[in-house]
């Protein structure tokens, strides 16, 4: 049936690359079936952010002031990294500037992250008024250690947390753990949109 199409999810490189040589080499494609690969993970994030993006903005920004969106991610998995991949795109908005802090529990999380982003800048400031404008941060330290909440502790009021351990039941332990930290710093969580921390899993 030439009318047909598939649609594969996969989020591999090797069917990203399988999939585009097929599309484009017709030769091999008498019946031009058209193949679409659908990454669940970036689907899910961008819906993510299409549905409550919005809250990030909570003030219009003013030109003589930067607003600052304060994010932490929590697991650095493949969730972790297609979320701190999207918010760097989004939140390139004219009078913000976006602070990352990834907590993962492999302390070789930061020397991923810099060979797959080698154009990114890691624990410093960038900012490019034509461009987007950010801080990343990467902590070592994992669910059920002191550390833990003292890196939890130490972000700032307001700040969205992000949970991708790889486990829904850690996911909803680990997030149990920062609401109560936040609570203990004196800096409450609350539900998306009003003001506070905003813990998604």
């Amino acid at each position: 049936n030439e009318k047909c199409s598939l649609s594969i999810f996969s989020n591999t490189e090797e069917s990203k690359n399988l999939l585009s040589s097929y599309n484009s080499d017709q030769e091999n494609n008498p019946l031009h079936i058209k193949i679409t690969r659908i990454d669940d993970i970036r689907l899910l994030t961008y819906s993510y952010l299409s549905n409550n993006g919005h809250c990030f903005f909570r003030r219009i920004p003013k030109t003589d002031k930067l607003e600052t969106i304060n994010v932490a991610i929590v697991g650095f998995g493949s969730y972790g990294v297609e979320m701190l991949r999207a918010l760097l795109w989004y939140c390139q908005m004219p009078g913000y500037k976006v602070n990352i802090t990834v907590i993962d529990q492999d302390n070789k999380a930061q020397s991923r992250f810099e060979a797959m982003f080698p154009s990114l800048k890691v624990n410093q400031d960038f900012e490019d008024e034509n461009d987007m404008r950010y801080r990343i941060e990467f902590k070592h330290s994992s669910y059920g250690e002191k550390q833990f909440l003292d890196d939890i502790q130490g972000l700032p009021a307001g700040s969205f947390f992000f949970v991708f351990t790889g486990n829904d039941e850690v996911n909803m332990l680990a997030s149990d753990s920062i609401r109560r930290a936040r609570e203990q710093a004196n800096k409450p969580c609350s539900t998306l949109g009003k003001s506070g921390d905003v813990i998604t899993t």
